[in-house]
């Protein structure tokens, strides 16, 4: 009901043991519930299992990666959780899947409560996407490398506006880099977060961008595309939801002509 066309869910599965569930039940019961959603809507969803930096587990959390992604449902992996003294270093499970598995379906938690060197960290590791990755700002304003190394590899920021001010990632929603990253050729995608604890939607977050930044149509719906481009699920769903999406568009251009 949000006008979502695909989506991507992402939890920790061994948060979800304490009573006794092994974590591949745990995996199995929210893969049988999103599938089922999947069928009920006809949104395509997949399932990022997260790994976080404070606990040693990433190397547990990429075995199950491997052993669930063929079933269609599990599509990546990230590293969640607080990042400061945590670095992703800490973890060479990742490190491991990007060199076993080239384009492996990485994206790491970076550039929000830690600085440039965590999103350095995150791309040497083999992200193929980062989550916030606000910080980048500050080597924007620096000497730009770690911006040429992100447009280079076509390393994709998962954008938060409602939380990163919550969280303190930014001082406030003036303050949010967003318009800086578009202009300098970043791709990014506008994203919840945690719809209950920021008490937001997408499409609050696109009204937010719209009325604060003055993002045009058109840069938002390249926004929804890059986050099609850089999503996880198969290509060939990827292919079928960038034509309904283009087709909707064209609806909307012909009625708003």
């Amino acid at each position: 009901h949000d006008g979502v066309v695909l989506t991507e869910l992402r939890f920790a599965p061994p948060l979800h043991n304490a009573q006794g569930m092994s974590t591949q039940a745990v995996v199995d019961a929210v893969s049988q519930g999103i599938a089922q959603g999947s069928h009920n809507t006809g949104v395509p969803a997949g399932l990022i299992l997260c790994a976080l930096r404070c606990n040693d587990e990433a190397e547990a959390i990429v075995e199950l990666y491997r052993k669930n992604r063929e079933g269609g449902i599990v599509v990546g992996v990230d590293l969640a959780g607080p990042e400061a003294g945590f670095p992703v270093t800490q973890h060479p499970a990742i490190a491991r899947l990007a060199a076993m598995q080239p384009g492996a379906p990485i994206t790491l938690h970076a550039g929000e409560a830690a600085g440039v060197q965590s999103m350095w960290e995150a791309v040497n590791a083999g992200a193929r996407r980062i989550g916030h990755g606000v910080r980048l700002i500050d080597d924007i304003l620096a000497d730009r490398s770690l911006l040429a190394a992100i447009r280079e590899r076509n390393i994709h920021l998962e954008i938060c506006l409602s939380s990163n001010v919550q969280t303190g990632a930014v001082a406030q929603m003036d303050a949010h880099p967003l318009r800086r990253f578009l202009d300098e050729g970043v791709k990014v995608s506008l994203d919840a977060d945690n719809r209950l604890m920021s008490a937001t939607s997408h499409s609050q977050e696109f009204d937010i961008a719209r009325a604060q930044f003055g993002l045009s149509l058109s840069q938002m719906q390249t926004m929804t595309r890059h986050a099609l481009d850089a999503s996880f699920l198969p290509e060939v769903t990827r292919r079928a939801v960038l034509q309904r999406y283009a087709g909707a568009l064209a609806i909307y251009a012909s009625l708003h002509h």
